[in-house]
């Protein structure tokens, strides 16, 4: 469940959490997931260059192993060439300063096709 939010022009922001349940749990896997994530995006135009910035807190509370809470950060920064295409790069934190078991710090480089 999210809401979305626009304070201006400029900027979207979403506030949403997510649950995660194991319904059905494989003989592979035995333990049970249930796991609510919150999430914060804001998303903010770049008009100067056509482009965009967006920041995803991705946060985690796992149920299953004592309220474990971890979080992940996305940023990511791009350019639309075209009405249809764009190129985008992107940071992601970890370990590095969020103290989270996901990774430490990442980066790639993708492209934007809008169909």
């Amino acid at each position: 469940m999210g809401i979305g939010w626009v304070p201006n022009d400029l900027n979207f922001i979403v506030t949403l959490v997510q649950y995660f349940h194991s319904y059905d749990t494989d003989d592979a896997r035995p333990d049970d997931v249930r796991q609510t994530g919150p999430r914060l995006i804001w998303i903010r135009k770049l008009p100067s260059i056509g482009g965009w910035f967006k920041a995803d807190l991705k946060m985690s509370i796992d149920h299953e192993d004592d309220e474990d809470f971890s979080q992940t950060l996305e940023m990511q920064l791009g350019k639309m060439v075209s009405p249809r295409v764009g190129f985008y790069g992107e940071f992601f934190i970890g370990d590095e300063l969020l103290d989270t078991d996901a990774f430490d710090v990442g980066a790639g480089l993708a492209v934007r096709f809008m169909y």
